[in-house]
């Protein structure tokens, strides 16, 4: 395999493969959060996201072979804030249908959820969602590799701890409560680094 090609096999590059079991299972424990909380940023309830996870995620099986990568910062994300818009559509047509069929109290309550379910800007969403999802994914990983007491520095600091409460709680110096934070936050922006490269390019 030469060097070229390794550069190139992301998990974004191995999902095209349907065969690749084991891509396709890392590829979706990275993204069914994010696709649920994208939709459920719509007003959505709960059965309904998760409707619309499983079925952007049947059409993402199905076109990813196909998908021809940019170069261009994002492509995939567009591509893929695309497919969530089309499903949330399709389900606000389908509740729309069964309104004008409804009586009585299902109509109403009917009315009052679609009434609520809104399709904004969802770019802005999924672009502020990105980020949050890559920064918890970035510490999952991150936080496995860190000693207790330099996580606790981290996570005290965190909650708006100053300098100076956390070496005294965890009775060590201050310089060191900074270094630790410094620490930890270069190992989480690596990871965030690691991550967008894996799950944006093909």
């Amino acid at each position: 395999m030469t060097k070229i090609y390794k550069t190139r096999e992301t998990l974004l590059f191995r999902v095209k493969n349907q065969r690749d079991e084991k891509s396709w299972n890392e590829f979706v424990s990275y993204y069914k959060n994010y696709i649920y909380i994208v939709a459920r940023n719509m007003n959505l309830e709960h059965h309904d996201a998760e409707d619309i996870l499983q079925r952007v995620l049947l059409k993402l099986w199905e076109k990813l072979p196909e998908f021809e990568y940019s170069t261009k910062r994002g492509t995939f994300r567009s591509f893929l804030c695309t497919i969530i818009r089309n499903m949330a559509i399709d389900l606000i047509k389908k509740k729309s249908r069964m309104l004008n069929e409804a009586v009585g109290e299902d109509k109403t309550q009917l009315k009052n959820y679609l009434d609520k379910v809104s399709l904004p800007e969802i770019e802005t969403i999924a672009e502020r969602e990105w980020k949050l999802f890559l920064a918890n994914a970035a510490w999952k990983k991150v936080e496995k590799e860190l000693t207790d007491k330099v996580k606790n520095t981290y996570l005290m600091l965190l909650k708006g701890r100053s300098l100076d409460d956390v070496a005294a709680e965890l009775e060590i110096q201050k310089n060191t409560v900074y270094v630790y934070k410094l620490r930890v936050v270069e190992k989480i922006q690596k990871e965030i680094k690691r991550l967008e490269k894996e799950l944006t390019e093909m």
